[in-house]
């Protein structure tokens, strides 16, 4: 038996212009690695940034990256059951 797993609802990636953000909606961004790949994680508000920008040790920017809704991934879980004795 198979269940398959509903996509996460999406809220709407409102733009707004960083001087309007309050300070007290800004997330504080961390990185953290789920099966070797990284992944942004947002704490401690509701607003980050559209672009952000990555930057090598000498501080010279290397990357960009643009906010946008992450992939549609399906996820399927087995939930494994006793054997049937009528199938080979």
């Amino acid at each position: 038996m198979s269940d398959i797993t509903p996509e996460p609802e999406m809220t709407d990636l409102g733009l707004i212009p960083s001087s309007e953000a309050k300070p007290e909606a800004v997330g504080t961004l961390s990185v953290r690695y789920v099966d070797g790949a990284p992944v942004l994680v947002v704490t401690a508000g509701t607003v980050m940034p559209a672009t952000i920008t990555v930057v090598d040790a000498a501080g010279i920017p290397v990357a960009a990256y643009t906010a946008g809704p992450p992939p549609a991934v399906a996820q399927i879980i087995i939930t494994p059951r006793a054997p049937d004795p009528g199938y080979f």
